[in-house]
């Protein structure tokens, strides 16, 4: 049996939009989680985030660890703008480029959890008093965008 040109694109026409729907229809395998102790803070004073990552898959996912997260934060100030990030910040955020350091791949065993720390008024701009909002994202092995539940923070003068 032929198929013509036309068939061919009316088949693919129909079919891509079925495809992309069943694509959407997947579920991430990693569920991410944010917390902090300190709800409000001085100026200059240390904030540290942690970042809780389980894998909701049935096998182990590898993640990269070594030289800071492999985990993208998002930092917003009162107006919904992004913080700026500190050199240090910038340094360490830049993917395009290897850091230095040792990173190698661990597997995370289905139902497992892995937990890690970070500084975050050593990677973005926390000197200006007012309120924070902070977000974690990260995208599972399947390429599926995940982002974890959104915390405030205030800092103070």
């Amino acid at each position: 049996m032929r198929v013509g040109p036309a068939t061919l694109a009316f088949t693919l026409a129909v079919s891509i939009p079925e495809l992309a729907q069943v694509a959407n229809t997947q579920q991430p395998w990693i569920k991410l989680a944010i917390s902090t102790s300190q709800s409000v803070v001085k100026s200059g004073s240390a904030v540290v985030i942690k970042i809780t990552r389980t894998n909701t898959s049935d096998h182990n996912i590898f993640y990269g660890v070594g030289v800071g997260s492999f985990t993208d934060l998002e930092v917003r100030n009162r107006e919904g703008k992004l913080v700026p990030e500190t050199p240090y910040g910038h340094k360490v955020h830049d993917k395009g480029h290897w850091r230095g350091g040792s990173v190698f791949s661990v597997p995370l065993e289905p139902g497992k959890t892995r937990k890690e720390e970070v500084e975050l008024n050593k990677e973005y701009d926390l000197s200006n008093p007012g309120d924070y909002t902070i977000q974690a994202r990260e995208t599972d092995p399947q390429g599926i965008v995940v982002k974890s539940n959104t915390i405030s923070m205030t800092v103070t003068p």
